[in-house]
């Protein structure tokens, strides 16, 4: 765990307008190559924009991009045709470069394991590294806000499954029962999670075998806006063969596209639907009450959701404190893994070295 070449600090930042000047500060000195991680794909552009402005070689990597596009940025920066690559967490999981200088946070992470991961992408050849954190006391609503997504609170939880009983349709979205029970979305998602946990709610799949497609855009209009993607143009022109149409929407057997192109086809029309070329879904889709489960109130052990909701806000409490330390940034970090630091070993934080 004690990785003696990476160098630990905290850079507060006195106001949100100014995060983008903090993290361009921050990797301006970095001679090398660097990631940025943000919280949001929106976050992640508009760093990768900032960045660019300034004359620093960057590009943005989340999953709301086409997968040939991440493949091109991910290829030049290992290439070091691209110095800095802006990425949300989940998807800078693929960035593995060995002479990463420098790893930015553009705002606290969920949680120090995740921190300490992803900052440890920074000097895998063992050569000096920094790992920056940007701090500013109103971060601290972000991760709590994905607490309270991931464990809703028995308020949140009660009032949706009140709004999922009284529901007329078969089907459930939980962004709509969310609006239906004044709920915020993220947390309707996470209490359909949750009534998923204790077996009160199914998210089926539908027919796997069929898709109900209404095409939004002209294969020639996408390779306008697109460029020549082969594999998109050709799915669009499949379904379009098969019955998928601009003026309502239809049901399409996969039997007849390509075999080729059903590889990943779900990948492949999620871009198509974020690009608004076509919107889609299978037959049957969607969540369900599990049969036999319509009751009054759900029989839910509210001392487990506790627990978890507890530990959720213990791991966030734990990434503010270090945010927040005025001793060593290392020894936070070590001892919140259960390993120890001595005094006077510390080989790099703002905090020791001034």
């Amino acid at each position: 765990l004690f990785r003696s070449n990476l160098r630990f600090e905290v850079r507060r930042v006195p106001s949100r307008r100014r995060r983008d000047a903090a993290v361009i500060e921050a990797l301006r000195s970095v001679n090398g190559a660097a990631v940025a991680y943000a919280l949001s794909r929106a976050r992640v552009e508009r760093v990768a924009t900032a960045l660019r402005r300034e004359g620093v070689a960057a590009a943005a990597y989340h999953a709301g991009q086409w997968s040939d596009q991440r493949r091109a940025t991910q290829d030049a920066f290992m290439a070091g045709d691209l110095r800095v690559i802006v990425a949300t967490s989940a998807f800078g999981m693929g960035v593995d470069k060995a002479d990463v200088r420098a790893v930015v946070h553009d705002a606290i992470p969920p949680s120090l394991e995740a921190y300490y991961q992803e900052a440890g992408r920074a000097g895998r050849d063992r050569r000096r590294a920094t790992c920056v954190l940007l701090y500013a006391p109103t971060d601290r609503r972000i991760p709590e806000h994905f607490a309270r997504a991931a464990v809703p609170d028995r308020g949140v939880i009660e009032r949706v499954w009140a709004a999922i009983q009284a529901a007329a349709w078969p089907a459930l979205e939980p962004v709509a029962v969310a609006a239906a029970c004044g709920v915020p979305p993220a947390e309707g998602r996470g209490a359909f999670a949750v009534l998923e946990r204790a077996g009160l709610m199914r998210l089926e799949h539908g027919d796997r075998d069929t898709l109900r497609v209404r095409l939004l855009a002209t294969p020639e209009r996408f390779t306008a806006l697109h460029g020549a993607r082969t594999v998109e143009r050709a799915l669009i022109e499949d379904l379009r063969a098969a019955g998928a149409a601009y003026t309502r929407t239809a049901d399409v057997a996969l039997e007849r596209v390509q075999p080729g192109l059903r590889v990943g086809i779900d990948a492949t029309l999620q871009r198509l639907a974020a690009a608004s070329i076509l919107v889609w879904s299978r037959p049957g889709a969607g969540w369900r009450l599990v049969e036999g489960t319509r009751r009054a109130a759900a029989p839910m052990d509210w001392a487990s959701l506790d627990a978890q909701r507890t530990a959720v806000r213990a791991r966030l409490a734990a990434v503010i404190g270090y945010a927040e330390a005025r001793r060593c940034r290392r020894a936070v970090l070590l001892d919140y893994f259960g390993e120890r630091l001595a005094p006077g070993s510390c080989t790099g934080c703002d905090r020791c070295d001034g």
